[in-house]
């Protein structure tokens, strides 16, 4: 269901924050007195016995220990967060657990667990984190709660939002930003508290300081966080021009094929730096081809985008081909074999805001304004563009680009401008 899926996109966004083993996030109360009005909305309604969980990585049921019930009590009858540095967590292993209650003033949602597979792993440090982030959380919770009518039909009800009106982009904006941001204040936060003090300031016990490391750890994921930001900020400045037809394009003739080489190998050192022999890209490019007409600059972002896509959706490795042909225009091809795409999503891919949902890939970063961004420039260049795909036999997609005529040839330093 819906509300499964974006519960667990929650809980994974929880354990990357916090680099921990496992996360279980848990909506219900059994205690009538404390239960949140929203929970009706749950499968069984107000019954004691309504909860929705949902878990990523190593995690551990409250079911499953006594102790942990009684910690998970404690929390919700607080409102406060409660942890055990010692805790033995299935098959004996040692081990930490945290509890982060999600109560509002009007009552109980539910709560957080959070699991480490080594003793003492959640110090002042990670408390400070989760104390800032709650406040999100909560508001994530409770949206997904209030707009739980639209889970009835399942899985299968899939709606790409539009941007005809200013309010839905704004909505789904500030969605966006909302976790990056919370991230970088928190991380931020905890260096600000326990970072290493100036050489005048700094105390005869450093024990409340953090480590290096950890202060390494922290300043690349608020690097990693601001990286998303740019690339979010790009993306919506080229879809309201777009929408807006204010986005000029100068094209020329381009050598077509030496683009996709150049494309293939940047992406093939990126994704060599990151997961080392796990991917190929390789390029199948028919011989004798006309130049292009067409914008260097945005042909790289289309073929940049659709290159990372096909890494992104598939999450197992393998080979990517770039196809490149000529018939009447010149086509190129991306080609991947990973997740594929159901055919009942298909159809709203290109438009904004659309995303994959996908068990497999559900931690996959991104707007979703890639491919209609992509689909725009495109159809601006005075191509066409089409996916096919099959659900776990991965994903082709092929747009085309007018050729420069052999017996019509336009010089090189001739410069088209529209105006879209």
């Amino acid at each position: 269901m819906i509300l499964e899926t974006r519960l667990y996109e929650l809980a994974e966004h929880v354990q990357d924050l916090l680099c921990c083993d496992g996360v279980s996030l848990v909506l219900g109360c059994s205690e009538t007195a404390l239960r949140h009005p929203l929970l009706q909305r749950l499968p069984g309604g107000m019954s004691a016995t309504a909860s929705l969980s949902t878990t990523v990585g190593y995690a551990v049921s409250f079911a499953q220990s006594e102790r942990l019930r009684a910690l998970c009590d404690l929390a919700v009858q607080t409102g406060e967060m409660c942890g055990l540095d010692h805790f033995s967590l299935p098959n004996g292993v040692p081990g930490s657990v945290v509890v982060l209650p999600l109560e509002q003033p009007v009552g109980v949602l539910g709560w957080l667990l959070l699991t480490s597979m080594q003793p003492e792993t959640f110090h002042r440090g990670e408390y400070a984190l989760l104390a800032q982030y709650r406040p999100v959380l909560l508001q994530k919770v409770l949206a997904l709660l209030e707009s739980s009518p639209a889970w009835s039909h399942g899985a299968d009800e899939f709606v790409a939002p539009d941007m005809h009106t200013a309010p839905e982009l704004i909505s789904v904006v500030s969605h966006e930003l909302r976790t990056p941001l919370a991230a970088m204040k928190g991380y931020v936060g905890l260096l600000q508290a326990y970072g290493a003090p100036a050489p005048a300031e700094r105390p005869e016990s450093e024990s409340n300081v953090l480590p290096a490391e950890v202060q390494r750890h922290y300043l690349d994921s608020v690097m990693e966080q601001i990286d998303q930001l740019e690339v979010l900020v790009s993306d919506l400045l080229d879809a309201t021009r777009l929408q807006n037809g204010h986005l000029a394009l100068q094209c020329t003739q381009i050598d077509l094929a030496q683009l996709c080489l150049h494309c293939a190998e940047n992406m093939q050192h990126q994704v060599d730096r990151q997961q080392a022999g796990s991917y190929t890209i390789r390029c199948d490019i028919a011989a004798h081809l006309p130049a292009c007409w067409a914008n260097t600059a945005r042909v790289q972002q289309v073929l940049t985008n659709l290159l990372e896509n096909a890494v992104k959706y598939s999450p197992d490795g393998g080979v990517i081909e770039i196809v490149v042909g000529y018939q009447t225009h010149l086509s190129v091809t991306v080609r991947d074999h990973g997740v594929g795409i159901p055919s009942w999503q298909q159809p709203d891919l290109f438009k904004p805001f659309a995303r994959l949902a996908h068990p497999l890939t559900r931690d996959v970063p991104g707007s979703g304004l890639g491919l209609y961004i992509t689909r725009k420039l495109i159809e601006a260049m005075g191509g066409q563009i089409r996916l096919e795909s099959s659900e776990g036999h991965g994903t082709c997609v092929t747009f085309t680009l007018p050729a420069v005529e052999a017996n019509a040839p336009i010089p090189v330093h001739e410069v088209r401008q529209k105006t879209l």
